[in-house]
This record gives C-alpha cells, structure tokens and sequence, in this order.
C-alpha cells in the first residue's frame, strides 16, 4: 500500500475500535496520522506509531446499555452525556442524507458554545478530519465533541466589543486573587476558571479582526506559548491552527470566537495561577530548515503525539504568516517537549 492507503486503513481501523470503546486514551491516534502523513511520513512511520500506540482498549462498551437513538430534533439534547456510539450512528445517518457541509453549518455553532471540550481535543479532531478532507472522520470528530461537550462562560452578546489584547488584560487584572485547585485535568482547572465568580460579569465579546479573523488571535497565542512552553497553552496553538479549518461553518463569527478567545484567555488563567514559571525561557531560530524540522519531527519517538501535532501546526501557520517565530517554536519543542504539567 501506498502512504494514503495505509493511512485509510489505520484510521478505519481506530474507528472500529473507538466505535465500541469510545474515543478516551485513543483521541491522538487519527490526528498523529495524519499530520504524519503531511509531513511526509511513510507507510513504514504510520504503522510503527500505530503499533506502539497502548491503546488499552475496553472490550465493553463505555455507554449506556441500550443505545440512544439520537434524531435531528433532538441531538442537542443529548450534549455531554457520554453517548459517543449513539452520535456516531447519528452523525453517520446524517451525512448521508445530506452533504457533509450542510451537517457542519448547522453543528458546528452549537459545539463552538464547548469549544474547549476535551481539551480541545474534539476541536482537533475535527480540523484534522477537514484537513485530510475525510467525511469519516469528521463523523467520529462531531461524535466526540457532542458526547463529551461542556459549554463555556455566557456574556452579553450585544456589548460592546474589545481587541483580544484588551480582553485578555482586563481579564488578567480581574481574575488576580483567583486559586485554582492542583487538579490533573486540564478541563478540571479551566472549569474552575469558568465557575470563578469573580470574573463571571467580565466575558465581553471580542473585535474580530478581517480578512484573517484568527490573526491576532493567533500571534497572541504565539507569544504565549513562546513565553512558557506549557503544556495547556501548546493545545491552545493547535487548537487555532485547527480552527482554521472549521472558520467557514460559524454562523456569527464575533460571538463562536469570542467564545474561542475566552478560553484561550482561561486557559492562560490556569497557567498564570498554577505557579508554573513563566516567561523563564528564551528561543532563537537555529538555522534549522522546516524540511529538516519536519523530518525531525516525523522521526521523533519521545513525547511525539503532541510534538507532531505542534511541528505541524508550526508549520501550517508559517506558510500563512511567515513569523519566523513559528519555526523557532517547532525547533524548541524539538530539542526539549513541552513538561506535562
């Protein structure tokens, strides 16, 4: 098989088996894939991840005994109750019946309320499905969003709205007396930004920018990241790069990307109160190519899942941006991945 035929297979392959035990601990796995696959990556590489990958499958299924089944009337309904089997079997009949396209313009404002669900993780999963242009896999991507889903802070929609950078200082100075408990889950620690009265009143809508809405959004993010390396922030990169790819299915982009901003701004909370050290770490670009960063990457055995991802996310928004400082994140993460904290 060539590389794509391969890459077919293990994706349909880890469906089978997240069909019956739901996406958990195997959520990395089709994203891994495929950016292997845009790296470069050959068959060869695609199999030995797959094969390395501890799975630790459940033999059972992880829902309900007896199946929801879930309608267009009523899918909305059954958000965040863990039904992952029942969605995909709904998001599979629907894509049928109609075109993919039209299933995302009209699910794709609903999930954006939990934009950060998983981590962001079903965001990521999505925009990797519509990077590799797979109806498939856009179906297990919607499946894990809608059954995992949390939502994010309400605000005022019709207020006036601010520059992401204002947004995140006011945001910064109001949430300063915040704590937030040393829980090991990343949506653990932003819920409790999200439960924080003191800041309850302060989610404002955010001034998007044109043609680029992401734009600042994006190098803001950046500078984040540059700052810390952490963990929770490198999902924050990725997850912007994959929203670029779900951009054309918002309906009101001003309030779904407010509502992105607002968790980029929580998560950054979660680092900022967690007593990690901040702004400790200088980069430089090394002269590295991204031919060799990429090849790097793909090669990469240790902390991979989430160094491919960023390499090539890194990558991606370069091509768009040309900020150097793209490259100087990819060659870091390179050289030492981001701490699991």
């Amino acid at each position: 098989m060539d590389a794509k035929e391969t890459l077919d297979a293990l994706l349909k392959r880890n469906r089978e088996l997240e069909k019956a035990a739901g996406p958990g601990a195997n959520n990395h796995v089709p994203m891994v894939l495929i950016a292997l696959y845009g790296m470069g990556g050959g068959s060869e590489r695609m199999i030995r991840y797959q094969a390395s990958f501890d799975r630790r499958i459940q033999t059972a299924r992880t829902g309900p005994a007896d199946l929801a089944h879930i309608t267009r009337e009523d899918w909305t309904r059954h958000l965040g109750r863990g039904e992952f089997e029942s969605y995909v079997d709904f998001f599979d009949r629907w894509t049928r019946e109609v075109p993919l396209d039209t299933v995302l313009g009209e699910s794709v404002p609903v999930l954006m309320k939990g934009v950060c669900t998983e981590a962001y993780h079903a965001l990521l999963r999505l925009g990797y499905a519509l990077d590799y242009g797979s109806r498939e896999e856009a179906v297990s991507a919607l499946s894990y969003w809608a059954s995992k889903f949390y939502p994010g802070p309400e605000f005022d929609c019709g207020s006036n709205p601010v520059e992401p950078e204002v947004f995140f200082a006011e945001i910064m100075a109001s949430a300063s007396g915040m704590q937030i408990e040393p829980v090991n889950s990343i949506d653990g620690r932003l819920l409790q930004v999200y439960a924080c009265k003191a800041i309850a009143t302060q989610w404002t809508p955010i001034r998007i920018s044109h043609p680029d809405p992401l734009a600042k959004m994006a190098a803001l993010i950046m500078e984040l990241f540059r700052q810390s390396q952490h963990f929770t922030l490198l999902h924050a990169l990725t997850s912007c790069e994959a929203l670029r790819h779900v951009l054309p299915y918002l309906k009101n982009p001003q309030q779904e990307l407010s509502r992105y901003w607002h968790s980029v701004c929580a998560a950054f909370l979660t680092v900022q109160h967690s007593g990690f050290e901040t702004g400790r770490d200088s980069i430089v670009t090394d002269g590295a190519s991204w031919e060799d960063l990429l090849m790097q990457a793909v090669a990469s055995e240790e902390a991979m899942e989430h160094r491919i991802k960023l390499t090539y996310s890194c990558w991606l928004e370069f091509q768009r941006s040309h900020r150097e400082g793209y490259r100087a994140l990819a060659s870091r993460e390179i050289r030492r991945a981001s701490p699991f904290v």
